[in-house]
């Protein structure tokens, strides 16, 4: 049964040998290869244009203490529209976990139990983010506000007593 196994095995790439030397098979391989050259040559020119997207960067907010609750809801990431070449778009939407906007607490918290991040302060932490070439075109939320308290945090199981 062994040898019965590999000689199909063997006819079978015989068969499929036999078929892409064929005469016209190779011509059919020529067409499909100048067909993937021409279809990589289109790509390159269709990603060499301006385009706009809206692309998703995550926040990390950093030297948060441990005795800093905050009650306010904070973005967790910040949605761009940018403009600039297909290439860098595509490079944005590949390595997107990779970028963030840092948002750090230390230059905050003398300002009192409220902290709001103006659209300035997000503009200057996108164009960190972004490359040169790539413009800017607008970004969700523009500015948001941080309200904390210190003290401790504490989860407390809640049971309904009651029907």
């Amino acid at each position: 049964m062994g040898q019965s196994y590999f000689s199909m095995l063997r006819d079978g790439a015989n068969k499929v040998k036999n078929f892409l030397t064929g005469i016209a098979n190779r011509e059919f391989l020529v067409f499909l290869f100048f067909l993937f050259v021409s279809a990589a040559f289109w790509l390159m020119e269709t990603l060499n244009e301006d385009y706009e997207s809206e692309i998703s960067v995550p926040v990390e907010y950093l030297n948060l203490p441990e005795n800093v609750v905050i009650t306010s809801d904070v973005p967790e990431e910040i949605k761009a529209r940018v403009s600039d070449k297909g290439f860098t778009l595509l490079n944005y939407m590949l390595t997107q976990p990779a970028t963030k906007v840092k948002i750090n607490f230390l230059d905050y918290q003398e300002k009192g139990n409220s902290v709001r991040i103006t659209s300035t302060e997000i503009q200057k932490q996108l164009t960190k983010v972004f490359e040169n070439s790539s413009k800017l075109v607008s970004f969700k939320p523009e500015g948001f506000e941080m309200v904390y308290t210190r003290g401790q945090a504490k989860r407390v199981p809640v049971r309904l007593k009651g029907n």
